[in-house]
């Protein structure tokens, strides 16, 4: 079966909530969709601090590392600002993810980009 691969940017409530969502609904989007969903990296500002048990080793606080994911499709990102929120999106659409946001700041003044 293949597979989707996501990265999640910012690791607070929002952050963490699709990451809950995702792991929750595997066997749905397996069902539906035909391809399991996998969550390859999460963007934190401190790595060193595990949020939820078990993601340490999916945990990154370079942009860069997420980018260069091998197959990486989708991107959500849950950063609270415009910045870097929108540099990081905008690189990411630049390597062909899809991008899914809850900032509804940078998309205000910078979604018609």
């Amino acid at each position: 079966m293949e597979t989707i691969k996501v990265a999640i940017l910012g690791f607070g409530t929002v952050g963490q909530g699709i990451y809950h969502i995702l792991n929750e609904k595997k066997q749905q989007f397996k069902e539906q969709l035909g391809y399991e969903v996998e969550v390859a990296k999460i963007l934190v500002t401190n790595a060193e601090r595990e949020r939820v048990p078990g993601t340490k080793h999916l945990l990154t606080k370079d942009i860069n590392e997420v980018l260069a994911v091998p197959g990486l499709q989708v991107v959500f990102e849950a950063i609270v600002n415009e910045e870097p929120a929108y540099s990081y999106l905008k690189a990411a659409v630049q390597q062909k993810c899809h991008v899914i946001t809850a900032n509804k700041v940078m998309f205000a003044k910078r979604g018609e980009e």
